[in-house]
């Protein structure tokens, strides 16, 4: 079962995913984020960390494309690749008719 994961990310990170230079997040794996489930970010202060900031990517929701642990990642974290869900993406599995023409993520291949 697909999940939506809200999660804090400090506000320096959060420019440079709304950029799209960064899509990937590094992050401890106890919430055992999978292939297919969405994320949700809370934007923090990077002065602090503690205080929530009004931010545009607060807004937006992106889809975890890949998983990878192991292969010199710290056990117990991982790192997942993001792409942003847009309006026209499958309501299903949240995939573009062409990425579910080249097979799709792992979940939904399962099928």
């Amino acid at each position: 079962r697909k999940m939506t994961h809200k999660i804090k990310i400090r506000e320096s990170f959060a420019d440079a995913v709304l950029r799209g230079d960064k899509t990937f997040e590094v992050r401890n794996n106890d919430r055992g984020y999978q292939c297919g489930d969405m994320v949700q970010f809370t934007v923090l202060y990077d002065s602090d960390g503690l205080k929530m900031l009004s931010h545009p990517l607060s807004k937006k929701t992106y889809r975890i494309t890949y998983v990878l642990s192991g292969w010199g990642i710290q056990d117990g974290y991982v790192v997942f690749g993001i792409k942003p869900v847009e309006d026209n993406d499958c309501a299903d599995c949240k995939l573009s008719e062409e990425e579910k023409m080249r097979g799709g993520c792992q979940l939904c291949m399962a099928r």
